[in-house]
Protein backbone atom coordinates (compact mmCIF):
# COMPACT_ATOMS: atom_id res chain seq x y z
CA UNK A 1 0.00 0.00 0.00
CA UNK A 2 1.34 3.25 -1.05
CA UNK A 3 1.74 5.81 1.77
CA UNK A 4 -0.33 9.27 1.44
CA UNK A 5 1.35 12.57 2.87
CA UNK A 6 -0.96 15.59 3.32
CA UNK A 7 0.44 18.36 2.55
CA UNK A 8 -0.67 22.36 3.13
CA UNK A 9 -0.22 25.00 1.01
CA UNK A 10 2.60 26.47 3.44
CA UNK A 11 4.76 23.59 3.71
CA UNK A 12 7.74 23.08 1.62
CA UNK A 13 10.20 20.56 0.62
CA UNK A 14 13.22 20.43 -0.67
CA UNK A 15 14.82 17.44 -2.90
CA UNK A 16 18.15 17.49 -4.41
CA UNK A 17 18.79 20.76 -3.68
CA UNK A 18 15.59 22.26 -5.61
CA UNK A 19 12.76 23.76 -3.11
CA UNK A 20 8.96 22.89 -3.96
CA UNK A 21 5.69 23.80 -2.23
CA UNK A 22 2.27 22.01 -2.48
CA UNK A 23 -0.29 23.58 -4.78
CA UNK A 24 -2.81 20.88 -5.06
CA UNK A 25 -2.98 17.88 -3.58
CA UNK A 26 -5.76 14.90 -4.66
CA UNK A 27 -6.14 11.53 -5.19
CA UNK A 28 -4.07 10.85 -7.89
CA UNK A 29 -0.74 12.67 -6.24
CA UNK A 30 0.26 16.72 -5.96
CA UNK A 31 1.45 19.06 -7.97
CA UNK A 32 3.96 21.43 -6.56
CA UNK A 33 6.07 24.43 -7.54
CA UNK A 34 9.23 25.51 -7.11
CA UNK A 35 10.16 28.23 -4.90
CA UNK A 36 11.03 31.66 -6.27
CA UNK A 37 10.47 30.26 -9.92
CA UNK A 38 6.71 30.54 -10.17
CA UNK A 39 4.56 29.08 -13.05
CA UNK A 40 7.56 26.43 -12.79
CA UNK A 41 5.65 23.34 -11.24
CA UNK A 42 5.84 19.32 -11.58
CA UNK A 43 3.57 16.55 -10.62
CA UNK A 44 4.62 13.56 -8.76
CA UNK A 45 1.80 10.36 -8.35
CA UNK A 46 1.64 9.21 -4.11
CA UNK A 47 4.29 6.21 -5.34
CA UNK A 48 6.76 9.08 -6.39
CA UNK A 49 6.05 11.31 -3.29
CA UNK A 50 6.88 8.39 -1.21
CA UNK A 51 9.45 7.32 -2.69
CA UNK A 52 10.78 11.10 -2.93
CA UNK A 53 10.50 11.22 1.03
CA UNK A 54 12.29 8.35 1.57
CA UNK A 55 15.70 9.66 0.14
CA UNK A 56 18.11 11.31 2.08
CA UNK A 57 18.61 14.26 0.12
CA UNK A 58 14.60 15.43 0.55
CA UNK A 59 13.87 17.24 3.82
CA UNK A 60 10.10 18.31 4.91
CA UNK A 61 9.35 21.21 6.50
CA UNK A 62 5.88 21.20 8.00
CA UNK A 63 4.43 25.41 7.66
CA UNK A 64 7.71 26.75 6.65
CA UNK A 65 5.89 29.28 5.09
CA UNK A 66 3.71 29.88 8.25
CA UNK A 67 4.03 33.60 9.65
CA UNK A 68 5.39 31.96 13.00
CA UNK A 69 7.80 29.88 11.46
CA UNK A 70 8.99 32.91 9.49
CA UNK A 71 9.45 34.71 12.58
CA UNK A 72 10.80 31.44 14.46
CA UNK A 73 13.32 31.34 11.36
CA UNK A 74 14.73 35.15 11.35
CA UNK A 75 18.03 34.99 12.90
CA UNK A 76 18.16 31.60 13.19
CA UNK A 77 21.47 30.29 11.90
CA UNK A 78 19.80 26.77 10.86
CA UNK A 79 16.46 25.61 9.59
CA UNK A 80 16.21 22.27 11.22
CA UNK A 81 17.96 21.12 14.81
CA UNK A 82 19.39 18.04 13.51
CA UNK A 83 21.93 20.86 11.61
CA UNK A 84 23.29 21.65 14.80
CA UNK A 85 26.24 20.24 16.69
CA UNK A 86 24.98 17.15 19.24
CA UNK A 87 26.14 19.11 21.82
CA UNK A 88 23.66 22.14 20.95
CA UNK A 89 20.86 20.06 19.81
CA UNK A 90 20.60 18.22 22.71
CA UNK A 91 20.42 21.46 24.28
CA UNK A 92 17.41 22.87 22.28
CA UNK A 93 15.78 19.69 22.79
CA UNK A 94 16.00 19.78 26.38
CA UNK A 95 14.47 23.16 26.47
CA UNK A 96 11.40 22.03 24.22
CA UNK A 97 11.14 19.13 27.08
CA UNK A 98 11.01 21.62 29.88
CA UNK A 99 8.34 23.98 27.74
CA UNK A 100 5.98 20.63 26.63
CA UNK A 101 6.21 19.79 30.73
CA UNK A 102 5.10 22.73 31.66
CA UNK A 103 2.54 23.35 28.81
CA UNK A 104 0.95 20.25 30.43
CA UNK A 105 1.20 21.16 33.70
CA UNK A 106 -0.60 24.12 33.34
CA UNK A 107 -2.90 22.96 31.02
CA UNK A 108 -3.61 20.14 33.80
CA UNK A 109 -4.09 23.20 36.39
CA UNK A 110 -0.65 22.15 38.70
CA UNK A 111 1.19 25.46 37.48
CA UNK A 112 0.51 28.97 36.79
CA UNK A 113 2.26 31.46 35.15
CA UNK A 114 4.31 33.21 38.42
CA UNK A 115 6.71 32.60 40.30
CA UNK A 116 5.54 31.45 43.58
CA UNK A 117 3.79 28.99 41.80
CA UNK A 118 6.62 27.99 39.52
CA UNK A 119 9.02 27.48 43.06
CA UNK A 120 5.82 25.11 44.21
CA UNK A 121 5.71 22.59 40.88
CA UNK A 122 9.81 22.83 39.77
CA UNK A 123 9.53 19.39 41.72
CA UNK A 124 7.14 17.97 39.47
CA UNK A 125 8.66 20.08 36.36
CA UNK A 126 12.05 18.51 36.76
CA UNK A 127 10.33 15.20 36.98
CA UNK A 128 7.87 15.78 34.05
CA UNK A 129 11.04 17.14 31.66
CA UNK A 130 13.04 14.36 32.29
CA UNK A 131 11.18 11.90 31.21
CA UNK A 132 10.20 13.71 28.41
CA UNK A 133 13.89 13.80 27.45
CA UNK A 134 14.60 10.64 28.25
CA UNK A 135 12.03 9.33 26.09
CA UNK A 136 12.83 11.36 22.98
CA UNK A 137 16.31 12.31 20.57
CA UNK A 138 18.03 13.45 23.68
CA UNK A 139 17.71 10.56 25.14
CA UNK A 140 21.21 8.92 26.90
CA UNK A 141 22.78 6.01 25.48
CA UNK A 142 22.15 2.56 27.54
CA UNK A 143 23.00 3.35 31.18
CA UNK A 144 24.62 0.24 33.06
CA UNK A 145 23.45 -0.01 36.61
CA UNK A 146 25.80 2.11 39.04
CA UNK A 147 27.06 4.62 36.55
CA UNK A 148 26.69 8.22 36.89
CA UNK A 149 23.95 10.05 35.20
CA UNK A 150 24.32 13.57 34.51
CA UNK A 151 20.91 16.04 34.33
CA UNK A 152 20.38 19.47 33.73
CA UNK A 153 18.48 22.09 36.36
CA UNK A 154 15.80 24.03 36.00
CA UNK A 155 16.53 27.74 35.69
CA UNK A 156 14.75 30.33 37.29
CA UNK A 157 11.10 30.95 36.86
CA UNK A 158 11.78 34.14 34.66
CA UNK A 159 14.07 32.33 32.15
CA UNK A 160 11.54 29.24 31.73
CA UNK A 161 8.62 31.23 31.21
CA UNK A 162 10.49 33.58 28.68
CA UNK A 163 11.11 30.47 26.86
CA UNK A 164 7.48 29.49 26.80
CA UNK A 165 6.74 32.53 25.43
CA UNK A 166 8.86 32.42 22.65
CA UNK A 167 8.02 28.75 22.08
CA UNK A 168 4.28 29.52 21.54
CA UNK A 169 4.81 32.92 19.53
CA UNK A 170 7.10 30.83 17.22
CA UNK A 171 4.19 28.60 16.64
CA UNK A 172 5.65 25.77 18.70
CA UNK A 173 8.98 25.14 16.66
CA UNK A 174 12.52 24.45 18.19
CA UNK A 175 14.34 26.66 16.61
CA UNK A 176 13.13 29.49 18.96
CA UNK A 177 14.68 28.02 21.80
CA UNK A 178 18.29 27.94 20.11
CA UNK A 179 20.82 29.50 22.52
CA UNK A 180 21.19 33.54 20.92
CA UNK A 181 25.00 32.54 21.76
CA UNK A 182 25.13 29.65 19.18
CA UNK A 183 27.92 30.59 17.02
CA UNK A 184 28.60 33.78 18.66
CA UNK A 185 31.25 36.12 16.98
CA UNK A 186 32.45 38.04 14.31
CA UNK A 187 31.92 36.01 11.49
CA UNK A 188 31.74 39.06 8.66
CA UNK A 189 34.33 38.84 6.06
CA UNK A 190 38.06 40.29 7.00
CA UNK A 191 39.77 39.79 3.46
CA UNK A 192 38.64 41.96 0.75
CA UNK A 193 37.99 39.15 -2.81
CA UNK A 194 41.52 40.69 -3.90
CA UNK A 195 43.01 39.64 -0.42
CA UNK A 196 41.22 36.30 -0.54
CA UNK A 197 42.30 35.44 -4.34
CA UNK A 198 46.32 36.06 -3.36
CA UNK A 199 45.83 34.31 -0.06
CA UNK A 200 44.27 31.39 -2.20
CA UNK A 201 47.57 31.42 -4.10
CA UNK A 202 49.48 29.83 -1.46
CA UNK A 203 47.56 26.56 -2.31
CA UNK A 204 48.90 26.23 -5.87
CA UNK A 205 52.32 27.52 -5.30
CA UNK A 206 52.98 24.69 -2.09
CA UNK A 207 50.99 22.28 -4.90
CA UNK A 208 53.66 22.64 -7.92
CA UNK A 209 56.11 20.05 -9.31
CA UNK A 210 58.88 21.65 -7.45
CA UNK A 211 57.52 20.98 -4.65
CA UNK A 212 58.34 23.73 -2.38
CA UNK A 213 58.05 23.80 1.69
CA UNK A 214 55.45 25.14 3.22
CA UNK A 215 57.80 28.09 4.52
CA UNK A 216 58.97 29.20 1.26
CA UNK A 217 55.15 28.89 -0.05
CA UNK A 218 53.77 31.22 2.71
CA UNK A 219 56.80 33.48 1.90
CA UNK A 220 56.16 33.83 -1.80
CA UNK A 221 52.08 34.32 -1.11
CA UNK A 222 53.06 37.16 0.82
CA UNK A 223 55.19 38.86 -1.37
CA UNK A 224 52.78 38.47 -3.90
CA UNK A 225 50.79 40.93 -1.69
CA UNK A 226 53.82 43.82 -1.11
CA UNK A 227 53.78 43.40 -5.02
CA UNK A 228 50.04 44.71 -5.39
CA UNK A 229 50.49 47.02 -2.47
CA UNK A 230 53.36 48.64 -4.56
CA UNK A 231 51.06 48.43 -7.60
CA UNK A 232 48.51 50.11 -5.74
CA UNK A 233 50.83 53.00 -4.27
CA UNK A 234 51.51 54.09 -7.75
CA UNK A 235 47.98 54.02 -8.66
CA UNK A 236 46.66 55.89 -5.49
CA UNK A 237 44.40 52.83 -4.63
CA UNK A 238 43.98 51.30 -1.02
CA UNK A 239 46.52 49.10 0.02
CA UNK A 240 45.89 46.18 1.10
CA UNK A 241 46.62 44.08 4.48
CA UNK A 242 49.38 41.80 4.32
CA UNK A 243 48.05 38.17 6.29
CA UNK A 244 50.51 36.71 9.50
CA UNK A 245 52.52 34.07 8.15
CA UNK A 246 50.35 31.82 10.48
CA UNK A 247 46.84 33.07 8.26
CA UNK A 248 48.48 31.92 5.45
CA UNK A 249 49.55 28.48 6.99
CA UNK A 250 46.19 28.16 8.02
CA UNK A 251 44.47 28.35 4.50
CA UNK A 252 47.19 26.21 3.24
CA UNK A 253 46.31 23.78 5.78
CA UNK A 254 43.01 23.91 4.64
CA UNK A 255 43.38 22.66 1.32
CA UNK A 256 42.22 19.42 0.06
CA UNK A 257 45.11 16.91 0.84
CA UNK A 258 44.33 15.18 -1.94
CA UNK A 259 44.51 17.46 -4.61
CA UNK A 260 48.04 18.85 -3.53
CA UNK A 261 49.44 15.17 -3.37
CA UNK A 262 48.22 15.12 -6.82
CA UNK A 263 49.60 18.07 -7.64
CA UNK A 264 53.16 17.07 -6.21
CA UNK A 265 53.36 13.80 -7.01
CA UNK A 266 51.46 13.19 -9.43
CA UNK A 267 48.04 11.68 -9.56
CA UNK A 268 48.88 7.89 -9.85
CA UNK A 269 50.38 8.55 -6.64
CA UNK A 270 48.28 10.56 -4.85
CA UNK A 271 45.23 7.48 -5.69
CA UNK A 272 47.66 5.14 -4.07
CA UNK A 273 48.20 7.65 -0.90
CA UNK A 274 44.62 7.68 -0.76
CA UNK A 275 43.34 4.73 -1.55
CA UNK A 276 40.51 3.00 0.96
CA UNK A 277 41.71 -0.08 2.32
CA UNK A 278 39.59 -2.63 4.94
CA UNK A 279 39.61 -5.28 6.68
CA UNK A 280 36.50 -7.18 4.59
CA UNK A 281 33.56 -8.45 5.78
CA UNK A 282 33.39 -8.80 9.58
CA UNK A 283 31.42 -12.29 9.99
CA UNK A 284 31.59 -15.28 12.47
CA UNK A 285 28.99 -17.50 10.82
CA UNK A 286 28.60 -18.95 7.65
CA UNK A 287 25.80 -17.66 5.98
CA UNK A 288 25.85 -14.46 7.75
CA UNK A 289 26.96 -12.39 4.99
CA UNK A 290 25.79 -13.49 1.16
CA UNK A 291 26.95 -11.62 -1.14
CA UNK A 292 25.36 -11.73 -5.06
CA UNK A 293 26.31 -11.35 -8.70
CA UNK A 294 25.14 -11.54 -12.47
CA UNK A 295 26.18 -15.51 -12.08
CA UNK A 296 23.42 -18.19 -12.10
CA UNK A 297 24.23 -21.08 -9.75
CA UNK A 298 22.17 -23.85 -8.31
CA UNK A 299 20.93 -23.49 -4.89
CA UNK A 300 22.88 -25.85 -3.30
CA UNK A 301 25.91 -24.43 -4.65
Amino acid sequence: MTLRFRFSSSDMITTAGVAMRPLEIDDKGGTFERVGQPGITEAFSHHELAEMMRRPDTTYFAGYFDRTTQEAHRNKPVQVISELSEKTARLVIWRKAVCDAFLALEAAGLVKRTQRAYEQAKAQLASVTARLVGEGAAAFAKIRPGQEIKTRKLPGSRTVLQWVRSYQAAGYSALSLIPATHLSGNRTRRWCPKAEALMNQVIEIYADTQRPTKVQSIQETRALFSEENARRTSAGATLLSIPSASSVKRRLDSADPFYVCAKRYGASAAARKFAMSSNGPDVVRPMERVEMDENKLDVMS
